[in-house]
Formats: C-alpha cells, sequence, structure tokens
C-alpha cells in the first residue's frame, strides 16, 4: 500500500488547483449513481437503430453492478485511503461503500467495453471519458491506484462478458428488438 500512498500524494501535493478541485469533484459525483451511463443506455434504447447497443449496454451494466457493488466490494471490504490517512482535505462526501473495486472506473469502463464490442460509434468518446472518471478517483483520494486499475479491468470483461452473451442469446432465440 505504500507506493499506493505515494502516488496519492504526489497527485495531492503537485496537480491540485482550486478550478481543478471543483472541476473534478463535479464530475466525478455526476456519476455516483451511474446516471449518466443509465441515461445514455435509455437513449440508446429508445432509437431503433442503436436499440439492440442500449439493450445489450443495460445489460452489462447490470453485470457489472452484481460483480462490483453486490459480490466485490462487500467481499473484500477494503478501507478507503480517506480513511486510512484522514488528514486529507476531501473534496467530495465520503463514499459509504467499500474501496476495492472501484465502482466508477467499473462503470465507466463496462460501458466503454460495451460500445467496443458493439463497434458503436461512441466507443472513442466514452472511452475518453471513462479514463477521466477513473483518473478522477485518485484526485480525490477515495480510492487506491489498485482499486482504479481492477475496477477498469473488472468494467471491461463485464462488458465483454455481456455483449457475448447477448450475441449468443440471440442467435439461439433470434433478434427480438
Amino acid at each position: 500500500m505504500g507506493w499506493e500512498f505515494t502516488i496519492l500524494d504526489w497527485i495531492q501535493n503537485n496537480m491540485r488547483s482550486p478550478w481543478l478541485d471543483t472541476l473534478v469533484a463535479n464530475f466525478s459525483e455526476l456519476a455516483n449513481i451511474g446516471a449518466p451511463w443509465i441515461l445514455l443506455a435509455l437513449v440508446l434504447i429508445m432509437y431503433k437503430p442503436t436499440r439492440r447497443t442500449g439493450c445489450f449496454l443495460a445489460a452489462a451494466m447490470l453485470l457489472e453492478f452484481a460483480v462490483v457493488d453486490m459480490g466485490m466490494k462487500p467481499f473484500f471490504d477494503r478501507p478507503r485511503p480517506c480513511d486510512v490517512n484522514p488528514a486529507i482535505d476531501m473534496l467530495v462526501q465520503r463514499p459509504n461503500s467499500a474501496s476495492f473495486p472501484s465502482g466508477h472506473s467499473a462503470q465507466a469502463f463496462v460501458v466503454s467495453s460495451a460500445l467496443y464490442y458493439c463497434h458503436s460509434k461512441l466507443f472513442v468518446p466514452v472511452l475518453v471519458v471513462s479514463v477521466l472518471m477513473a483518473l478522477s478517483r485518485l484526485y480525490l483520494y477515495v480510492h487506491f491506484p489498485t482499486d482504479v486499475m481492477i475496477g477498469m479491468l473488472v468494467g471491461w470483461l463485464c462488458g465483454f462478458v455481456a455483449v457475448e452473451f447477448c450475441r449468443k442469446w440471440e442467435l439461439k432465440n433470434g433478434p427480438r428488438l
């Protein structure tokens, strides 16, 4: 954990600024309950040419929620860096869930992954937002680097698994959209 605090403390000592504090805190808070990703899935589902992608995306997000929020976080129950080092100046309210893995990172990367495997044109801009979301969790001192890295990986894998499952289901049962 020592090297992880080295990274987090370097960010705190070298990157923080008042305008960036506000920007990063607001950006990260926006995704607290996955609202932008849920809204994206709903918009895709409402538009017939992207309905299939939206449904696959919704399935991927449900899988990620089950794996991360209902499975991994309670199982590992890792404290957050702000719990271990309470002297840090918090920019957001301390999250109530465990630190490992990063749910924000997993949410963002499950969306990126599903869009990638669905060959969506939205993949690149969403990937950029996903990377920024993952980095914001380090900036805010609410996740260790390994929380974020594993969150990204688990999110990506959940996206892949969900899209593959949906495709196989379609092959067996025929498209219903």
